[in-house]
Protein backbone atom coordinates (compact mmCIF):
# COMPACT_ATOMS: atom_id res chain seq x y z
CA UNK A 1 0.00 0.00 0.00
CA UNK A 2 1.28 3.16 -1.18
CA UNK A 3 1.78 6.25 1.28
CA UNK A 4 0.41 9.29 -0.07
CA UNK A 5 -3.15 9.60 -2.03
CA UNK A 6 -1.28 10.18 -5.13
CA UNK A 7 -4.78 8.97 -7.00
CA UNK A 8 -6.30 12.52 -5.93
CA UNK A 9 -3.09 14.58 -5.61
CA UNK A 10 -1.82 15.12 -9.16
CA UNK A 11 0.64 17.53 -7.72
CA UNK A 12 2.53 14.81 -5.36
CA UNK A 13 2.04 12.68 -8.72
CA UNK A 14 4.49 15.34 -10.35
CA UNK A 15 6.62 15.38 -7.42
CA UNK A 16 7.24 11.91 -7.46
CA UNK A 17 7.57 11.67 -11.28
CA UNK A 18 10.51 14.17 -10.48
CA UNK A 19 12.37 11.96 -8.32
CA UNK A 20 15.20 9.81 -9.90
CA UNK A 21 15.69 6.16 -9.46
CA UNK A 22 19.43 6.75 -8.78
CA UNK A 23 19.03 9.14 -5.82
CA UNK A 24 16.39 5.88 -4.49
CA UNK A 25 18.88 3.64 -4.82
CA UNK A 26 21.82 5.61 -3.13
CA UNK A 27 19.70 6.48 -0.26
CA UNK A 28 19.26 2.82 -0.22
CA UNK A 29 22.42 2.14 -0.34
CA UNK A 30 23.14 4.01 2.63
CA UNK A 31 21.64 1.82 5.11
CA UNK A 32 23.79 -0.80 6.77
CA UNK A 33 21.44 -3.85 7.22
CA UNK A 34 20.08 -3.40 3.58
CA UNK A 35 22.13 -5.47 0.62
CA UNK A 36 20.81 -5.36 -3.35
CA UNK A 37 19.48 -8.69 -4.06
CA UNK A 38 17.90 -7.98 -7.44
CA UNK A 39 18.05 -5.60 -10.15
CA UNK A 40 17.66 -5.37 -13.85
CA UNK A 41 17.14 -2.11 -15.93
CA UNK A 42 13.21 -2.10 -14.79
CA UNK A 43 13.56 -2.71 -10.68
CA UNK A 44 15.57 -3.50 -7.86
CA UNK A 45 15.10 -4.95 -4.84
CA UNK A 46 16.90 -4.81 -1.96
CA UNK A 47 16.12 -6.90 1.29
CA UNK A 48 17.11 -6.57 5.05
CA UNK A 49 20.09 -8.58 5.99
CA UNK A 50 18.22 -10.02 9.17
CA UNK A 51 14.73 -10.86 7.65
CA UNK A 52 14.48 -11.26 4.18
CA UNK A 53 11.03 -11.13 3.85
CA UNK A 54 11.56 -7.57 4.19
CA UNK A 55 12.13 -5.86 0.81
CA UNK A 56 12.25 -2.63 -0.54
CA UNK A 57 11.44 -2.38 -4.56
CA UNK A 58 12.38 0.36 -6.91
CA UNK A 59 10.92 1.36 -10.09
CA UNK A 60 13.73 2.32 -12.27
CA UNK A 61 11.72 3.66 -15.57
CA UNK A 62 10.26 6.78 -14.65
CA UNK A 63 8.77 7.12 -18.14
CA UNK A 64 6.71 4.47 -17.12
CA UNK A 65 2.71 5.66 -16.84
CA UNK A 66 2.83 3.42 -13.19
CA UNK A 67 6.26 4.91 -12.04
CA UNK A 68 4.51 7.08 -9.53
CA UNK A 69 2.45 4.55 -8.17
CA UNK A 70 5.23 2.02 -7.73
CA UNK A 71 7.41 4.99 -6.28
CA UNK A 72 4.87 5.41 -3.89
CA UNK A 73 4.97 2.20 -2.54
CA UNK A 74 8.40 1.93 -2.28
CA UNK A 75 8.11 5.14 -0.13
CA UNK A 76 5.68 3.62 1.59
CA UNK A 77 8.29 0.52 2.71
CA UNK A 78 10.75 2.72 3.79
CA UNK A 79 8.56 5.28 5.96
CA UNK A 80 7.14 1.54 7.82
CA UNK A 81 10.53 0.31 8.31
CA UNK A 82 12.09 3.83 9.37
CA UNK A 83 9.09 5.13 11.13
CA UNK A 84 8.73 8.54 9.47
CA UNK A 85 6.70 10.61 7.68
CA UNK A 86 6.44 9.61 4.06
CA UNK A 87 6.55 13.40 3.28
CA UNK A 88 9.74 13.73 5.19
CA UNK A 89 11.38 10.84 2.96
CA UNK A 90 10.30 12.94 0.08
CA UNK A 91 12.03 15.32 0.79
CA UNK A 92 15.28 13.35 1.03
CA UNK A 93 14.97 11.82 -2.24
CA UNK A 94 14.31 14.70 -4.24
CA UNK A 95 17.58 15.84 -3.67
CA UNK A 96 20.63 14.89 -6.00
CA UNK A 97 22.84 15.11 -3.63
CA UNK A 98 23.07 13.14 -0.38
CA UNK A 99 21.87 16.04 3.00
CA UNK A 100 21.20 16.81 5.78
CA UNK A 101 18.32 18.02 6.86
CA UNK A 102 17.13 19.99 9.69
CA UNK A 103 13.38 20.49 10.42
CA UNK A 104 11.74 23.22 11.91
CA UNK A 105 8.43 22.52 13.64
CA UNK A 106 5.65 24.68 15.04
CA UNK A 107 3.73 22.41 17.37
CA UNK A 108 0.60 22.86 19.10
CA UNK A 109 -3.41 23.51 18.84
CA UNK A 110 -2.40 26.46 16.34
CA UNK A 111 -0.90 24.35 13.40
CA UNK A 112 -2.79 21.04 13.82
CA UNK A 113 -4.01 21.72 10.09
CA UNK A 114 -0.98 22.40 8.91
CA UNK A 115 -0.59 26.53 8.80
CA UNK A 116 0.69 28.61 11.18
CA UNK A 117 0.18 32.32 12.45
CA UNK A 118 1.89 34.52 9.88
CA UNK A 119 4.08 35.96 11.64
CA UNK A 120 5.35 32.29 13.65
CA UNK A 121 5.71 30.94 10.06
CA UNK A 122 8.00 33.86 9.03
CA UNK A 123 10.27 33.79 11.87
CA UNK A 124 11.16 30.11 11.46
CA UNK A 125 12.44 31.62 7.72
CA UNK A 126 14.73 33.79 9.23
CA UNK A 127 15.46 32.08 12.13
CA UNK A 128 16.58 28.85 10.49
CA UNK A 129 19.37 31.10 8.05
CA UNK A 130 20.36 32.96 11.63
CA UNK A 131 20.82 29.47 13.37
CA UNK A 132 22.54 27.99 11.17
CA UNK A 133 25.13 30.74 10.08
CA UNK A 134 25.36 31.04 14.39
CA UNK A 135 26.85 27.30 13.94
CA UNK A 136 29.08 27.11 10.93
CA UNK A 137 30.63 30.13 12.40
CA UNK A 138 31.88 28.15 14.97
CA UNK A 139 33.55 25.51 12.93
CA UNK A 140 35.05 27.88 10.07
CA UNK A 141 36.44 30.15 12.41
CA UNK A 142 35.63 30.25 16.00
CA UNK A 143 38.09 33.16 17.20
CA UNK A 144 36.57 35.55 14.34
CA UNK A 145 34.17 38.20 15.04
CA UNK A 146 32.66 38.97 12.39
CA UNK A 147 31.15 36.69 9.35
CA UNK A 148 33.69 37.84 6.60
CA UNK A 149 35.83 35.84 4.29
CA UNK A 150 34.65 32.52 5.56
CA UNK A 151 34.29 30.30 2.70
CA UNK A 152 32.76 27.55 4.19
CA UNK A 153 30.15 29.15 5.12
CA UNK A 154 29.42 30.96 2.01
CA UNK A 155 29.38 28.13 0.21
CA UNK A 156 27.12 25.90 3.05
CA UNK A 157 24.49 29.15 2.42
CA UNK A 158 24.85 28.96 -1.18
CA UNK A 159 24.08 25.61 -1.62
CA UNK A 160 21.15 25.23 1.57
CA UNK A 161 17.56 24.77 0.30
CA UNK A 162 14.56 25.39 2.21
CA UNK A 163 12.18 22.30 1.34
CA UNK A 164 8.68 22.77 0.60
CA UNK A 165 6.44 22.65 4.39
CA UNK A 166 5.57 19.05 5.38
CA UNK A 167 2.05 18.76 5.98
CA UNK A 168 1.42 17.83 9.93
CA UNK A 169 1.50 20.61 12.30
CA UNK A 170 3.57 23.38 10.68
CA UNK A 171 6.80 21.89 9.83
CA UNK A 172 10.06 23.58 7.84
CA UNK A 173 12.97 21.97 6.16
CA UNK A 174 16.19 23.67 5.92
CA UNK A 175 18.11 20.83 3.26
CA UNK A 176 21.84 20.96 3.92
CA UNK A 177 23.50 19.37 0.68
CA UNK A 178 27.03 17.42 2.11
CA UNK A 179 30.05 18.86 0.53
CA UNK A 180 33.90 18.65 1.84
CA UNK A 181 35.41 22.29 0.92
CA UNK A 182 38.99 23.01 0.17
CA UNK A 183 40.51 26.50 -0.68
CA UNK A 184 38.94 26.71 -4.14
CA UNK A 185 36.40 24.68 -4.73
CA UNK A 186 33.63 22.37 -2.92
CA UNK A 187 33.02 18.56 -3.62
CA UNK A 188 29.61 17.15 -3.14
CA UNK A 189 29.59 13.87 -1.22
CA UNK A 190 28.71 10.54 -2.80
CA UNK A 191 25.96 7.78 -1.96
CA UNK A 192 28.94 5.49 -0.40
CA UNK A 193 31.11 8.30 1.02
CA UNK A 194 31.36 8.78 4.70
CA UNK A 195 30.25 12.13 5.87
CA UNK A 196 31.75 12.86 8.92
CA UNK A 197 34.58 14.86 7.38
CA UNK A 198 32.39 17.29 5.57
CA UNK A 199 32.09 20.43 6.40
CA UNK A 200 28.24 20.32 6.35
CA UNK A 201 28.43 17.47 8.46
CA UNK A 202 30.35 19.48 11.40
CA UNK A 203 28.14 22.68 11.09
CA UNK A 204 24.78 20.52 11.33
CA UNK A 205 26.43 18.37 14.44
CA UNK A 206 27.61 21.30 16.37
CA UNK A 207 23.94 23.02 15.93
CA UNK A 208 22.16 20.07 17.63
CA UNK A 209 24.78 19.95 20.11
CA UNK A 210 24.49 23.28 21.10
CA UNK A 211 20.72 23.32 20.85
CA UNK A 212 21.21 19.85 23.26
CA UNK A 213 23.59 21.73 25.78
CA UNK A 214 20.72 24.69 25.94
CA UNK A 215 17.75 22.84 26.92
CA UNK A 216 19.49 20.37 28.88
CA UNK A 217 21.03 23.42 31.28
CA UNK A 218 17.68 25.33 31.42
CA UNK A 219 16.01 21.80 31.97
CA UNK A 220 18.62 21.44 34.92
CA UNK A 221 17.78 25.00 36.34
CA UNK A 222 21.69 25.93 35.03
CA UNK A 223 20.91 28.92 32.93
CA UNK A 224 24.04 30.51 34.03
CA UNK A 225 25.48 27.93 33.30
CA UNK A 226 24.92 29.39 29.67
CA UNK A 227 25.64 33.04 30.69
CA UNK A 228 28.92 32.33 32.11
CA UNK A 229 30.33 29.32 30.03
CA UNK A 230 33.35 27.57 31.48
CA UNK A 231 36.45 27.12 28.81
CA UNK A 232 35.76 23.46 28.67
CA UNK A 233 32.03 23.79 27.38
CA UNK A 234 31.15 23.55 23.63
CA UNK A 235 31.51 27.21 22.09
CA UNK A 236 28.41 28.47 21.24
CA UNK A 237 28.33 31.24 19.08
CA UNK A 238 26.10 34.15 20.47
CA UNK A 239 23.87 35.01 17.43
CA UNK A 240 22.31 30.92 18.24
CA UNK A 241 20.48 32.77 21.08
CA UNK A 242 19.53 35.53 19.78
CA UNK A 243 18.17 33.84 16.81
CA UNK A 244 16.11 31.16 18.76
CA UNK A 245 14.72 34.41 20.57
CA UNK A 246 13.32 35.64 17.46
CA UNK A 247 12.02 32.22 16.32
CA UNK A 248 9.79 32.15 19.36
CA UNK A 249 6.35 31.39 18.68
CA UNK A 250 4.21 33.95 19.22
CA UNK A 251 1.27 31.93 20.90
CA UNK A 252 2.55 31.04 24.24
CA UNK A 253 1.19 27.19 23.22
CA UNK A 254 3.30 26.49 20.45
CA UNK A 255 6.39 24.97 21.27
CA UNK A 256 8.94 24.72 18.58
CA UNK A 257 10.50 21.41 17.53
CA UNK A 258 14.04 21.35 15.80
CA UNK A 259 14.80 17.84 14.19
CA UNK A 260 17.97 16.10 13.04
CA UNK A 261 17.77 13.91 9.71
CA UNK A 262 21.46 12.90 8.95
CA UNK A 263 21.84 11.16 6.07
CA UNK A 264 24.10 7.84 5.54
CA UNK A 265 25.10 7.64 9.09
CA UNK A 266 24.68 9.63 12.26
CA UNK A 267 27.70 11.32 13.82
CA UNK A 268 29.71 9.40 16.57
CA UNK A 269 29.05 11.86 19.04
CA UNK A 270 26.04 11.08 21.53
CA UNK A 271 23.89 13.98 20.19
CA UNK A 272 19.83 13.85 20.11
CA UNK A 273 18.05 14.23 17.23
CA UNK A 274 15.09 16.11 18.31
CA UNK A 275 14.85 18.80 20.75
CA UNK A 276 11.59 20.75 22.20
CA UNK A 277 11.81 24.51 23.35
CA UNK A 278 8.59 25.24 24.96
CA UNK A 279 7.81 29.03 26.23
CA UNK A 280 9.12 28.33 29.35
CA UNK A 281 12.62 27.90 27.93
CA UNK A 282 12.44 30.39 25.41
CA UNK A 283 12.08 32.44 28.31
CA UNK A 284 15.13 31.27 29.77
CA UNK A 285 17.19 31.71 26.60
CA UNK A 286 15.67 35.57 26.08
CA UNK A 287 18.05 35.92 29.84
CA UNK A 288 20.75 34.51 27.98
CA UNK A 289 20.23 36.01 24.43
CA UNK A 290 20.52 39.70 26.70
CA UNK A 291 23.83 39.07 28.16
CA UNK A 292 25.15 38.62 24.84
CA UNK A 293 22.97 41.45 22.87
CA UNK A 294 23.81 44.81 24.53
CA UNK A 295 21.90 48.27 23.95
CA UNK A 296 26.21 48.86 22.85
CA UNK A 297 29.66 47.99 22.88
CA UNK A 298 32.90 49.78 23.17
CA UNK A 299 35.30 46.74 21.72
CA UNK A 300 38.13 45.42 23.19
CA UNK A 301 39.69 47.95 25.43
CA UNK A 302 41.65 47.94 28.94
CA UNK A 303 39.57 48.88 31.86
CA UNK A 304 41.12 49.08 35.76
CA UNK A 305 38.87 47.83 38.52
CA UNK A 306 38.34 47.20 41.80
CA UNK A 307 36.81 43.51 42.58
CA UNK A 308 33.88 43.87 44.42
CA UNK A 309 31.88 40.34 44.51
CA UNK A 310 33.18 36.78 44.23
CA UNK A 311 30.61 33.73 44.07
CA UNK A 312 32.01 31.60 46.57
CA UNK A 313 35.70 31.83 48.59
CA UNK A 314 37.45 29.45 47.64
CA UNK A 315 38.65 27.70 50.55
CA UNK A 316 40.64 25.02 48.70
CA UNK A 317 42.25 24.43 45.45
CA UNK A 318 39.80 21.66 45.26
CA UNK A 319 36.91 23.61 46.11
CA UNK A 320 37.26 25.76 42.68
CA UNK A 321 35.68 22.56 41.18
CA UNK A 322 32.48 23.86 42.40
CA UNK A 323 33.05 27.71 41.21
CA UNK A 324 32.36 28.85 37.51
CA UNK A 325 34.77 31.96 38.46
CA UNK A 326 32.59 34.50 38.71
CA UNK A 327 33.12 38.06 39.71
CA UNK A 328 32.05 41.56 40.23
CA UNK A 329 34.17 44.40 39.38
CA UNK A 330 33.79 48.36 39.64
CA UNK A 331 35.41 49.56 36.40
CA UNK A 332 36.29 52.56 35.13
CA UNK A 333 35.91 53.19 31.36
CA UNK A 334 37.84 55.06 28.91
CA UNK A 335 35.90 58.54 29.23
CA UNK A 336 35.62 58.58 33.16
CA UNK A 337 32.45 56.78 33.49
CA UNK A 338 32.35 53.72 36.31
CA UNK A 339 30.14 50.67 35.59
CA UNK A 340 29.29 47.64 37.28
CA UNK A 341 30.06 44.39 35.34
CA UNK A 342 29.86 40.69 36.12
CA UNK A 343 32.67 38.68 34.15
CA UNK A 344 33.60 35.13 34.05
CA UNK A 345 37.64 34.15 34.69
CA UNK A 346 38.96 30.58 34.21
CA UNK A 347 41.08 29.21 37.61
CA UNK A 348 44.37 31.32 37.73
CA UNK A 349 42.41 34.54 36.81
CA UNK A 350 39.83 34.26 39.57
CA UNK A 351 42.86 33.06 42.22
CA UNK A 352 44.08 36.50 41.21
CA UNK A 353 40.74 38.29 41.25
CA UNK A 354 40.90 36.20 45.34
CA UNK A 355 44.12 38.41 46.35
CA UNK A 356 42.44 41.02 44.33
CA UNK A 357 39.61 41.35 46.52
CA UNK A 358 41.45 40.74 50.05
CA UNK A 359 44.24 43.13 49.53
CA UNK A 360 41.94 45.86 47.61
CA UNK A 361 43.91 46.42 45.00
CA UNK A 362 43.17 47.52 41.27
CA UNK A 363 43.16 45.09 38.51
CA UNK A 364 44.03 45.80 34.72
CA UNK A 365 41.12 43.90 32.21
CA UNK A 366 41.58 43.76 28.71
CA UNK A 367 38.36 42.74 27.27
CA UNK A 368 35.11 44.07 25.61
CA UNK A 369 31.87 45.84 27.93
CA UNK A 370 28.87 44.27 26.82
CA UNK A 371 25.93 47.08 28.40
CA UNK A 372 22.90 44.90 28.76
CA UNK A 373 19.16 45.72 29.50
CA UNK A 374 19.86 44.97 33.38
CA UNK A 375 23.38 43.87 33.93
CA UNK A 376 26.36 44.88 32.08
CA UNK A 377 28.93 42.19 30.89
CA UNK A 378 33.16 41.95 30.34
CA UNK A 379 33.60 39.16 27.85
CA UNK A 380 36.58 37.78 25.25
CA UNK A 381 38.58 38.39 28.03
CA UNK A 382 42.34 38.75 26.83
CA UNK A 383 44.11 39.63 29.75
CA UNK A 384 43.97 39.82 33.63
CA UNK A 385 46.69 40.92 36.28
CA UNK A 386 47.01 42.62 39.57
CA UNK A 387 48.26 45.82 39.07
CA UNK A 388 51.18 47.13 41.77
Amino acid sequence: MGAIDIMRNSSMDKILRSIKPDNVEGYISTKKNYFKDFGNDVISIYRNKDDKNLQIKIPLRREFSDYSLLLNDTIGSIAIIEKRNALEIVTNLKMDHPSDIIRFRLHGEETKDGTAPLKSGAALYSGALDILLASAFVIEKPERKKYTHLKGVASLIEQCRIGQTEFGSYSVPLICPLFKKDNKSINFLKWDDKPENTFTRKVTTQLMKSLNHIVDAISNDKTEKLMYPLKEDIIINSKLYVALTEMRPKYEKLSLDIKSDWLIEPPKENVRQIVSINNDCFKEIERVAEVFTPESESGLQVYYAQVVQLKDHMISEKEYEFNKGQIGVTALVPGGEIVRAKLTLDEDDYKKALKAHSSRKTVKIKGVLKRGKRDHHIIEIENFEITE
